[in-house]
């Protein structure tokens, strides 16, 4: 104790103390506040309370480098400040000088985070008090699993660690460059090492999962053992250092380093056997995927009727006595059988009253049946068994498991981590972990292509704890003890919980929130009297299951029932798309609206808001979930996609567009939320270091609220499939072609059918198929029976691959005379012709901007069909100068939009001619060009700068490679091709061009064709306008994606000629620009743009030419038009 206390005194006067001490009160303050106020700010982030292994562990690394330059010197000091003598005349042993010094280093260290966890709590508590939306108090149980169980046992290896090196090494430089080393490897291995072993290599608890109020995060006994077993290894390197030190004590050196040899391996022993139990863990879980898919083709009893009685007892186990009234395959079988999560114990198994002989192992239940029962015979097999359900049975098919995922990956797992709950205060029993007997095995259930759901009806009692409400589907009264849905379903999930309950009743469905008790400040704040009726207001208007007898609710009760963050919510197979709308119940997430902060106040950028515009947009935006996820995401299913599914050929994708179209009837955003579209941060392009914060922090975005259109790359890939033919179970990249032309093609019904139609067809796909399924052709089948004009399109888009190609001329805009009530009426008309022999659709959308200026006004012409090879004529009218035209094309070569350049409208000048809202036939024809040459033609080339700088690894560009694709959120250096289609850009179909930043003439791109004769010959130069994103939505407010033009330099080459030309790219209007007209001979000819330039991009999109002696008598090349070909401004 002496040692330790006048090494305390030590620290306490050496200025490292206090600088590591205040950089990791630095650090931890402002990584935890920084997002608190984000999380403020709407709830853009998860509350900081969530993360705290996260915070913990930056801190751990601060106090660790801290330990380093603390603790590299303890064996030396006495000899370099003349005390060795006065300490060994009353000599302690080795072991007690340097455990005392060590142990006050670690006390130390850990002093700083006793102080961040006052700061937290109390701090957190204060501001919150004063009504401070950033004031978040840490959650305890994570804080107090950080403070005494994870950083002392690391803080003290560490500590010993440095001590051994400096009593094997000696040089205080040496120790500290060996430490520091040592402590960046000891980060990478945390950001590598995958989830499953990551507790094991940083010593944090719970690092990288999500947190939660409702069943916080405990220590397990695996990070007991880890704990145990660091603290054995410091003990070890402390004695080893103890036996190296060249000091001289009472002890021999050999037994002294026997015992540290001794220590060191039962740590390392202990460590070992972590990674082992661990991996035998996931080879459990490879071990029963595999014996699932083996048996996935097994013949199947088709289950007609499940009754039973479960009986949920938290402090003890589930225990579920079931009867499955089934009939046995159509084909020869020897046994039947079943799925059932393999922590059950199976007690008995009786075939109509009879005992039979039975398996269960890995999770499949093999039923030997009597030898009477035939193939298609009816049959009651009853089950009795007991359990806790193992969470890790779910989604065995799942294409990613979260916990292989390392940090830096794929972060899924901030979705939840368990597929099932069973604990003493809270039960979740989700259909995936198969806590009820399934008929077949438990894989490929997302693929009903392979495995056909297993519609059934349901009747089952639940008993559960007193005081408990139960959530599921087809509930009969308010005790949550018998479920009876009225449809048969092939899922029923359970949640119970001792929550609070608030019920809302609209028509015939009673809307049933059940909250956590420690969660309810928001319901009360929006309960408030003076919010209250603007609250049910909006709740009314956005509730869904709107759309009219035929297609109503299945369920008597739905319920809103909250979730802790380690519930799953994504599914299985390789879509692993977002699953919170179960039968019945909607799983609401608690890092979501349960634990946002709401205020009368606005932050600061709401400052000026009215106070009825600040609580609609509070309402407002509770419909967004964490990750960005609408709270009722998925919530429509249960009008449809719950009730009946396709099977066979193609029937992911008839269950991907029907879904679609579910969402669409029911006046729900369709939510698609892929695993793989999930990325760290809350902006794509994030340095390295910022995507390490945002995932030690939990922050995550999926990728749709990024970007608004696919890839081009996807684009032209999605053209080599139809949509029934995409194999969605491959790759990623099959997935994002299944839903691109999925959502297209949903959009297309959408636009010709009408919501009206929709719903009818849904209506009667749910008449003909309910509590069954349906193969492709019968979907298809049903949409023409609706709408028969539907029927070469939706068999066409649904089996075939060709797309149409639409031709636009250009747009025409002016005003026309005045409506009768005195109000100014403008005429935009364009003529579109589908070039290709397929059938398409397209529909015409104009904006104008609002008298206030606030916003915008929306026209749009129905979407009608252009088959192919016609042309059709659209006309909008409008109250107002359009501001914007916009051709919406979906599934084609034109890559879905289309926005077309716009005349200078004169109101003063009024047309004499009958206003057009629509659209009509057409005649028109695109007319003659002249020689063009695109960035998307063989005639095109670039070379792009040399690369800058060391690049470990790099290799030079090759410009024969594919152009890669331009993202305004991550520059790069050289030559990108954009294909934004709200960018004003040529093309005969799809639309692109070639951009690239600013140098000093490296990089050029070159246009080069044949000229037929000598001549004179005038050269146009496509642009968006004045800068590469004139006009685009990016601007309208007021952001400048440094997209502005300058002097462009131009060479133009033709045998033997050069002529330089420098324009003024600032003066350019959208579409071709006159460049100038130049004496040419016949033969090749190029037009090359340097990169060099006084603004800030150059583009590089097409060149025309034009013989002058044909211009003035092609109205196709008049220099007059900034706006021609075939509609391509």
């Amino acid at each position: 104790m002496a040692t330790a206390a006048a090494e305390l005194r030590i620290a306490r006067r050496t200025v490292r103390t206090w600088v590591f001490a205040a950089l990791a009160i630095a650090v931890g303050s402002l990584v935890y506040y920084g997002w608190a106020f984000q999380h403020a700010q709407m709830g853009m982030v998860p509350a900081p309370r969530f993360a705290l292994p996260g915070v913990g562990m930056l801190v751990l690394w601060v106090l660790v480098a801290g330990i380093v330059f603390l603790a590299f010197d303890i064996p030396g000091r006495d000899a370099r400040e003349r005390v060795s003598d006065a300490l060994d005349s009353r000599p302690p042993s080795n072991i007690a000088l340097l455990g005392g010094r060590l142990g006050a280093v670690a006390l130390v260290a850990w002093l700083p985070l006793l102080v961040l966890a006052v700061s937290f709590q109390v701090g957190g508590m204060v501001i919150g008090y004063l009504g401070d939306a950033r004031g978040v108090s840490a959650e305890p149980v994570s804080l107090a699993t950080l403070m005494f169980v994870d950083a002392p046992a690391a803080l003290l290896f560490w500590g010993a660690l440095v001590v051994l090196l400096a009593a094997v090494l000696r040089n205080r430089l040496v120790v500290a460059l060996v430490a520091l080393g040592l402590l960046a490897t000891h980060v990478w291995m945390v950001l590598t090492t995958p989830l499953y072993v990551l507790p094991i290599v940083s010593g944090v608890a719970n690092l990288g999962l999500p947190g939660s109020d409702i069943l916080p995060r405990t220590v397990s006994g695996a990070d007991l053992m880890q704990r145990l077993s660091v603290l054995v290894l410091a003990a070890g390197l402390l004695t080893t250092a103890a036996a190296a030190l060249p000091r001289r004590d009472a002890s021999s050196r050999v037994p002294v380093l026997g015992a540290g040899a001794a220590l060191l391996v039962l740590g390392g022993a202990g460590i070992g056997g972590l990674v082992w139990f661990v991996d035998a863990e996931r080879a459990e879980r490879v071990a029963w995927a595999n014996a699932h898919e083996a048996a996935v083709d097994a013949p199947r009893a088709d289950v007609e009727r499940l009754t039973g009685t479960i009986d949920v007892d938290p402090d003890r186990e589930l225990e579920i006595d079931v009867v499955l009234h089934l009939r046995t395959p159509q084909r020869e079988f020897d046994e039947l059988t079943f799925s059932l999560n393999p922590a059950m114990a199976v007690e008995t198994v009786r075939v109509d009253g009879m005992a039979v002989p039975f398996r269960h192992e890995l999770g499949i239940l093999a039923v030997t049946p009597p030898a009477r029962l035939a193939p298609g015979a009816s049959a009651q097999l009853s089950i009795h068994a007991a359990g806790i359900p193992d969470p890790r049975f779910g989604y065995l098919d799942s294409s990613v498991w979260a916990k292989g995922e390392t940090l830096l990956g794929m972060p899924i797992v901030l979705r939840g981590d368990v597929a099932s709950i069973y604990e003493p205060n809270y039960v979740a029993l989700t259909p995936a972990v198969v806590w009820l007997p399934m008929s077949g095995a438990n894989f490929a259930i997302h693929d009903p292509s392979r495995r056909v759901p297993d519609f059934h009806d349901i009747d089952l009692v639940v008993r559960i704890p007193d005081g408990w409400h139960a959530a599921g589907p087809g509930r009969l009264g308010d005790d949550g003890v018998r479920f009876r849905p009225s449809v048969p379903l092939a899922q029923f999930p359970l949640i119970a919980a001792p929550l609070q309950r608030r019920v809302l009743t609209m028509g015939e469905i009673e809307y049933e929130l059940l909250l956590h008790p420690g969660h309810l400040a928001n319901l009360e704040y929006f309960s408030d009297a003076e919010r209250e009726e603007e609250t049910l207001r909006q709740l009314k208007q956005r509730l869904p299951f709107r759309s009219g007898p035929e297609l109503a609710y299945p369920h008597a009760v739905f319920t809103v029932v909250e979730i802790p963050g380690q519930l799953r919510r994504y599914g299985g197979g390789r879509i692993m798309d977002t699953i919170q709308g179960l039968p019945g119940l909607q799983m609401l997430p608690e890092h979501g609206f349960p634990t946002r902060h709401f205020s009368a106040d606005p932050p600061l950028p709401f400052r000026e808001m009215p106070e009825e515009i600040w609580l609609q947009q509070q309402l407002f935006s509770i419909e967004q979930g964490p990750h960005g996820v609408p709270a009722l995401a998925g919530a429509a299913r249960n009008t449809g996609p719950h009730l009946t599914s396709a099977s066979g050929d193609g029937a992911i994708a008839a269950n991907y567009l029907y879904e679609s179209l579910t969402s669409s009837a029911n006046r729900e955003p369709r939510t698609v939320a892929p695993a793989h579209w999930l990325q760290i941060g809350l902006a794509p392009g994030l340095s390295l270091p910022r995507r390490i914060l945002d995932r030690l922090m939990g922050t995550a975005t999926f990728s749709f609220g990024w970007y608004q259109f696919f890839g081009m790359r996807l684009e032209n890939r999605s053209a080599e499939f139809s949509f029934t033919g995409v194999d969605a179970t491959a790759t990623t990249e099959d997935v994002d072609i299944l839903i691109h032309k999925g959502n297209l093609i949903a959009l297309a019904v959408q636009g010709l059918m009408q919501r009206t139609k929709i719903a009818d067809f849904l209506t009667l796909m749910r008449a003909r198929h309910g509590g069954g399924t349906f193969t492709v052709d019968e979907f298809i089948a049903a949409m023409s029976e609706i709408d028969p004009e539907m029927a070469p399109y939706i068999g066409h888009f649904m089996r075939e691959d060709a797309l149409p190609g639409f031709l636009v001329s250009d747009a025409r805009a002016f005003r026309v005379p005045d409506a009768d009530d005195g109000k100014p009426r403008y005429q935009v008309a364009v003529h579109v012709r589908n070039n290709e022999p397929v059938p398409g659709v397209a529909g015409l959308s104009v904006r104008e901007t609002r008298p206030d200026g606030f916003g915008a006004i929306y026209y749009q012409a129905p979407f009608v069909h252009v088959p192919g090879n016609s042309a059709r004529e659209f006309g909008v009218v409008t109250t107002a100068p359009p501001a914007d035209v916009r051709l919406e094309t979906y599934l084609s070569q034109n890559a879905r939009v289309m926005r077309l350049a716009l005349p200078r409208v004169d109101p003063d000048t009024i047309v004499s001619a009958e206003p057009f809202f629509g659209s009509r036939p057409s005649t028109w024809q695109p007319p003659d060009l002249g020689i063009v040459v695109d960035d998307l033609d063989s005639g095109y080339s670039h070379i792009s700068p040399p690369p800058r700088g060391f690049r470990l690894g790099g290799s030079p560009e090759d410009d024969d490679a594919e152009m890669p694709e331009y993202n305004y959120a991550v520059p790069a250096p050289g030559w990108h091709r954009h294909g934004d289609p709200l960018t004003m850009s040529w093309g005969k179909y799809r639309r692109t061009l070639t951009r690239i930043v600013a140098g000093t003439g490296e990089g050029r791109a070159t246009f080069a064709t044949q000229l037929p004769a000598t001549g004179t010959w005038r050269l146009y130069y496509h642009l968006p306008g004045e800068s590469a994103s004139a006009g685009h939505h990016w601007r309208l407010g007021g952001w400048n994606p440094g997209d502005e033009f300058g002097i462009y330099n131009l060479e133009i080459a033709a045998g033997e000629v050069r002529i330089p030309v420098a324009y003024d790219a600032r003066m350019a209007v959208p579409g071709w620009n006159d460049i100038g007209t130049f004496e040419l001979p016949a033969g090749p000819v190029s037009v090359t743009v340097s990169d060099a330039t006084d603004g800030q991009v150059i583009v590089a999109d097409a060149i025309r030419w034009v013989p002058l002696s044909t211009e003035d008598t092609n109205p196709a090349t008049d220099p007059s038009k900034t706006v021609s070909e075939a509609g391509r401004p």
